[in-house]
């Protein structure tokens, strides 16, 4: 799953950046160094999303390639947790076929689950980098 793996690796890039140093007085980037400032991202901002596949009636997460050649419609949602409760951001939706409202449903509930796995371990494995 492509777009939840791309997106996820972006967002910890990110965080885990560290920047060359940059000398004021002579006005030049001193590339052989780094500073132990990161870039001022805010971790309960940080977006994670989660895509949905529809299969004949059955909805799959992290489908394979092949499920993913076959299925009839997806929708990738991003979650971040701005206000310390779980909020869409965005959602997309591909293919042909339509959801449900009890299929959204399912997607909705199941996403924020996933978001609280997902989150956790990328702020775990962000912290072990800062060390």
């Amino acid at each position: 799953n492509l777009i939840d793996a791309g997106a996820l690796a972006a967002i910890i890039a990110l965080r885990t950046a560290r920047l060359p140093e940059y000398d004021e007085e002579k006005g030049v980037v001193n590339y052989g160094h780094f500073t132990d400032k990161g870039l001022p991202l805010d971790e309960s901002k940080m977006p994670v999303t989660i895509t949905f596949r529809k299969l004949g009636g059955q909805l799959v997460i992290d489908a394979t390639k092949e499920e993913e050649y076959s299925e009839n419609a997806r929708l990738t949602i991003e979650i971040s947790k701005p206000s310390g409760k779980e909020m869409i951001n965005a959602m997309q939706k591909g293919g042909e076929a339509a959801f449900t409202q009890e299929e959204l449903a399912t997607i909705i509930k199941e996403s924020k689950k996933i978001f609280k796995n997902l989150h956790s371990l990328a702020e775990e494995e962000i912290k072990k980098s800062q060390k």
